[in-house]
């Protein structure tokens, strides 16, 4: 694969969890997520599976140009192997906001049912308010104190790491997946009052 140019992380905010590490989203990424984009399982419940196997002519490109936009907030989510976290950790995942208000996550399916996705939404959750107290950069007065989950019919588990991080039903909709309409529930979390 010939090399991605390199493009400027969009922030410096690094989070530590329990068992994981949130950093900025890099070019280097391209590779992990375009293995994801790959995976049917994976993407069963997004848009559409990635059918170009060179990840440099995929519209993984896009996917990282719009995680590391400036006007975004987006990380890689890494599995550590040791203290501190490296470069060759391995990502297993991104959680972000690349559409506002909506809120995405993906993981590698090898991580799916272990608590990492709940994990590691209540830290981004945490770090995004503070990090933005008045919402994102161009977000419309209505929508920067919410945020929103949009869960295609038939997620159950990202339905439930929604509401386990505190996001309520409020609609039902729809979207387009795999070349056809599907249903989606939209879930909304309203920005926690300052203690």
């Amino acid at each position: 694969m010939a090399k991605y140019p390199d493009l400027k992380p969009q922030h410096d905010k690094f989070v530590r969890t329990n068992r994981l590490f949130l950093r900025p989203v890099t070019t280097k990424d391209l590779l992990a997520l375009h293995r994801m984009r790959l995976n049917p399982t994976v993407m069963q419940f997004m848009p559409g599976v990635e059918k170009e196997q060179d990840a440099l002519k995929s519209y993984s490109v896009r996917r990282i140009e719009l995680m590391m936009a400036e006007d975004r907030f987006s990380f890689a989510i890494v599995l550590p192997d040791a203290e501190p976290p490296s470069e060759h950790d391995i990502v297993i995942g991104f959680i972000g906001i690349t559409e506002p208000p909506e809120v995405f996550y993906m993981f590698d399916d090898k991580y799916w049912g272990g608590g990492f996705a709940t994990e590691a939404l209540q830290s981004f959750l945490e770090t995004y308010w503070k990090a933005f107290p008045s919402g994102l950069e161009g977000v419309d007065e209505e929508t920067r104190d919410v945020l929103e989950a949009h869960v295609h019919n038939g997620n159950d588990g990202s339905e439930h790491v929604a509401t386990k991080c505190g996001f309520l039903h409020v609609s039902d909709g729809s979207t387009s997946s795999h070349g056809r309409k599907v249903g989606q529930k939209i879930f909304r979390l309203q920005r926690p009052s300052p203690s």
